[in-house]
């Protein structure tokens, strides 16, 4: 991360050389629609399909533009984070023994599970801009990011869970008793930090914090106005820690964003 930002800070002292650091700054609103998912590693079973979560973003940019090259920094209030409409099912089998008896009992869980985490964020993202004309045409564009959490709220929606128990005796017929029970609607606000500890509430999500990643896009600025199209790549694990140690799981952000911008200033 260090080194990217270094980079970046490096490209911009040698554009200001040649151009006697004459830099033309501009800045103005941003505003824009965010596609947000999560890219989901589990070291040990069936990984979750998760689906996009629409959100929004808005606040301020500032464009110093050398030539062809601009650096665009912004702070944005963002919001990101995914959903699931997935039918999940789990199957487990046990045997006992009773009376002489072998008994061999499968139990299968299922139901439709939505799910929905809505994370907020203060953003920070620093892009180098190429501008195929300077003052306007279309735009290539990189840079690294940082989010703090504010705020977020998972929520599960009620649904039906179902539940068929096999169960043979001996090797012979199989006898099946279903039932369903109705799980209830649940929702816990979001906790942003980097270690959970044992005496932390059960009651909360807890989501590992800053986020930070890289920013890649194209875009078009024409008569002040600049529309872009973005996809922001997470690289921080959103699981926390626990009692120090590093989690075996992984969730990263992983968010398609649209905006636009209006700039003032400039000559």
């Amino acid at each position: 991360m260090n080194r990217t930002f270094s980079l970046l800070l490096l490209a911009v002292a040698l554009l200001g050389g040649p151009l006697h650091t004459r830099a033309q700054v501009t800045f103005g609103p941003r505003v824009g629609v965010n596609l947000a998912n999560v890219a989901v590693e589990l070291k040990e079973g069936e990984e979750p399909k998760t689906r996009m979560l629409p959100g929004g973003q808005f606040g301020l940019m500032l464009n110093a533009r050398f030539g062809k090259l601009a650096i665009q920094p912004a702070i944005l209030y963002s919001q990101k984070g995914y959903r699931t409409d997935d039918d999940r099912t789990v199957r487990f089998t046990d045997t006992t023994f009773g009376k002489g008896a072998e008994i061999v009992r499968t139990t299968e869980i299922s139901g439709n599970v939505k799910s929905r985490l809505r994370l907020e964020y203060v953003e920070i993202p620093v892009n180098l801009v190429y501008t195929t004309g300077g003052d306007q045409g279309f735009q290539v564009l990189a840079g690294p990011y940082v989010g703090f959490g504010i705020g977020g709220k998972f929520k599960v929606d009620a649904y039906d869970q179902t539940v068929a128990v096999t169960t043979s005796v001996d090797g012979g017929p199989a006898v099946t008793q279903t039932s369903t029970t109705k799980i209830k609607e649940q929702s816990m606000d979001a906790e942003f930090k980097g270690d959970v500890k044992k005496g932390d509430p059960g009651d909360k999500i807890f989501i590992n914090t800053p986020d930070f990643g890289v920013n890649l896009g194209l875009g078009y600025l024409v008569n002040n106005f600049q529309v872009q199209a973005l996809y922001g790549l997470g690289l921080s694990n959103l699981i926390p820690k626990t009692e120090g140690k590093k989690p075996d799981n992984k969730l990263q952000n992983r968010v398609i964003q649209v905006t636009l911008g209006y700039l003032f200033g400039g000559e």
